[in-house]
């Protein structure tokens, strides 16, 4: 459906909402996978959870997570997830 039609069916304001929505889609997704792409193997390979004692329990699904990166929060690996 063009943008003409979208206006005469449904308004000008879905028409709106519908640029808006694109135009967040065009810039945010590219970012998104991206920084994934990029952050998952970094969290993966940190492998600090590994290095804790034996009573911690962990899943596979932690190790993605900003908790499997070893460092001080701002000077290594950690402020990285904020930049990102």
């Amino acid at each position: 459906m063009s943008e003409t039609e979208l206006i005469t069916h449904a308004g000008l304001d879905s028409a709106v909402y519908i640029r808006i929505y694109t135009l967040g889609l065009k810039i945010f997704l590219p970012i998104a996978v991206a920084a994934l792409l990029v952050r998952i193997p970094v969290n993966v390979s940190a492998g600090t959870l590994l290095d804790l004692r034996k009573e911690v329990v962990f899943s596979d699904i932690d190790k993605l997570s900003i908790s499997n990166v070893e460092g001080n929060f701002f000077f290594e690996g950690k402020a990285f997830h904020i930049k990102c």
